[in-house]
């Protein structure tokens, strides 16, 4: 059959790939459409250390079992049921789970597919192919409200701006929450901003951080503190004068925003993103990049919470101090519930057609893998 596979040093299109076996209680799916995840990409870079037919998003028809003849979508994990993670209720963290186009078993960039049949779960037929392979990540950003209480007047800030992060924000959306999102793209934040959410770019963080970042004097007593607002760790005498600060007049104290004029001598921009620094009851991590849990923090409050949603190749070095000092919950957040994921794009509203970026057919899969490595694609599909 034709695939698209990777052999640990490239990506490969192969008319002659092997068909999968279909053991007992699995179906063959014949692949309708596949979508490009962030995923792939980082298996190419040596994620996971895959090697196998790529790809795990996508809609197809049912070749077997009681869904046969019906378009379905299917769950990634394919569990054993037995070990103890399974019997704990944990079956995505099966401890001998096969993930599709991940960890060991051959994924939907092909003309043919095998999952457990109990994965599948089947399409209404007014959800179209384009939607309906959406399914999988967007389960993925509902299980972050299965993981999170999330509330309406919460202070939400969601990193990133791509494939994943545009999700979330149509999931939160339909919640009735309202995220602020932070990405590097000025269409793709149009995008966000056409769903009535506030955006703003990367720069104007980065802008935020260089001009909240002044230096502070030396005040008597720093030597017996943590920090500012830190609790003393040695006797400080309650009535030791503090040296005026540039810019006092205009704050409530250290740390907070300016709530008046602030003095021409300290540069302080207007921008948008002052407000939001170390204020987030949670923060979503969704940038796909190494660094995305270091900007987390610059923007969650002490004892709020950061979901990491990206998994990447790559690492970064990491000051974990502040994690500790504000106390910060971090909770790491992968597959989601795709009946749910079905249910929500059955019920429209989520506006997903302006995501596709473009459609490759399968022969021409290394180019659409390199289209989606483009910084302005969102979502690229693959039609077998």
């Amino acid at each position: 059959m034709l695939a698209c596979h990777f052999d640990g040093r490239r990506v490969r299109v192969d008319t002659g790939y092997p068909e999968p076996a279909v053991p007992p209680g699995e179906v063959a799916v014949a692949v309708r459409l596949a979508g490009v995840c962030r995923t792939d990409l980082e298996i190419i870079k040596g994620y996971m250390q895959f090697r196998g037919v790529l790809g795990h998003e996508f809609v197809g028809t049912a070749l077997g079992g009681a869904l046969e003849g019906r378009r379905v979508v299917g769950g990634i994990n394919c569990v054993c049921g037995a070990c103890d993670l399974c019997r704990r209720g944990l079956p995505t963290h099966c401890r001998r789970r096969t993930v599709l186009g991940i960890d060991r078993r051959d994924g939907a960039f092909a003309q043919r597919l095998v999952l457990p049949e109990a994965n599948l779960v089947p399409v209404p037929d007014g959800v179209p192919d384009r939607d309906a392979v959406f399914a999988e990540p967007l389960a993925a950003a509902i299980q972050i409200g299965r993981q999170v209480d999330l509330a309406p007047g919460q202070r939400i800030v969601l990193l990133g701006d791509g494939r994943l992060g545009q999700l979330v924000a149509r999931v939160f959306r339909a919640w009735g929450l309202a995220p602020t999102v932070v990405g590097k793209s000025p269409a793709k934040l149009d995008l966000v901003r056409r769903l009535g959410l506030e955006a703003m770019t990367v720069d104007q963080v980065d802008d935020t951080r260089r001009e909240t970042d002044v230096p502070r004097p030396d005040v008597p007593g720093d030597a017996a503190r943590g920090g500012c607002g830190d609790p003393p760790r040695g006797k400080v005498p309650l009535d030791m004068p503090r040296p005026a600060l540039p810019g006092d007049a205009a704050r409530g104290g250290c740390g907070d925003p300016p709530r008046g004029k602030v003095p021409l001598d300290v540069p302080r921009p207007a921008l948008p993103g002052r407000a939001l620094r170390q204020t987030a009851d949670v923060v979503v991590e969704a940038t796909g990049t190494a660094d995305g849990l270091a900007m987390a923090l610059a923007f969650v409050r002490p004892r709020g919470t950061i979901v990491l949603k990206s998994t990447v190749a790559d690492t970064a070095g990491l000051d974990l101090a502040p994690l500790v000092v504000n106390e910060v919950t971090v909770v790491g957040s992968r597959c989601g519930p795709m009946d749910e994921a079905v249910a929500m794009l059955a019920a429209g509203g989520l506006d997903l057609e302006p995501l596709v970026t473009a459609e490759y057919p399968l022969a021409e899969a290394e180019t659409a893998l390199a289209a989606a490595a483009e910084a302005d694609a969102i979502k690229v599909l693959i039609r077998p």
